[in-house]
This record gives C-alpha cells, structure tokens and sequence, in this order.
C-alpha cells in the first residue's frame, strides 16, 4: 500500500513539473532550457533551500528523460544542464 501511494506521489510531482515547463516559454521545446535549481524553484519544491532540493528535482528530470519528455539541451560554463520538453 505504501509503496504505491510512493509511485503514485512521484508521478504527481513529475506531472506537476511539466505542466509548470509548459508554461515557462524556455522550457518549451525548442527553448533554452532552465537548470534544476530554477526549475525546483518555479515548481514550488524550494523546501530546504539548498542543492537538496535540485537534486529532488534531478531525479524527476532524469525520469522524464529516459521516458522522453524532456531534454538536457546544454550544459552551462558550470557544468549545469539546462533542461526543456522534448519536441
């Protein structure tokens, strides 16, 4: 029971951050993209105020990555990668 509730809340936070890509015009595809800190700011998962809250967001990204709905289009001077929907 548990472990379902736990996939089931993954799916919504994954679904939840691409309607929010949807509606930032640098993460449709096609954009420049946006890193995981701005994107974890712009879904609201900014919890704890520091990398552990992009690395929340990471592993939502990377999910939705290998099903194909979004990509790391660049990666930044910094080594962060900038991440928009798939076209």
């Amino acid at each position: 029971m548990n472990q379902l509730r736990g996939i089931s809340l993954v799916a919504q936070c994954q679904e939840h951050l691409v309607d929010v890509m949807r509606a930032i015009p640098d993460c449709i595809p096609g954009g420049s993209g946006l890193c995981q800190q701005d994107l974890a700011s712009a879904a609201g998962f900014k919890v704890l105020g520091d990398r552990r809250d992009a690395w929340f967001v990471e592993v939502l990204l990377g999910r939705l990555e290998c099903n194909g709905r979004v990509e790391a289009h660049r990666v930044s001077p910094r080594g962060m990668k900038r991440f928009r929907l798939s076209g």
